[in-house]
């Protein structure tokens, strides 16, 4: 699934059931098989950030990660944190 096309939504139910954060991994800026849907991704992500503050969630609960299976061991280090 491309990271553009995730809902916000999701991630506000996620952490309403009780989530410890949600990472959001998409392409690398200008290696995104559908062109924009990282950009995408990344305005929703920040639009969250602030939405989640306001509602009294630390930011820091959400993390975007620009992933790429050519740096797998670098994906693997900060997903086992």
């Amino acid at each position: 699934m491309c990271s553009g096309r995730v809902d916000p939504q999701f991630v506000l139910d996620a952490l309403a059931k009780g989530a410890d954060g949600v990472l959001i991994g998409g392409c690398h800026p200008f290696d995104c098989h559908y062109v924009e849907g990282n950009y995408k991704c990344l305005r929703r992500f920040e639009m969250l950030q602030r939405f989640v503050k306001d509602m009294g969630i630390e930011p820091e609960r959400l993390r975007l990660e620009w992933i790429s299976a050519a740096r797998a061991r670098r994906s693997n280090a900060w997903s086992t944190k």
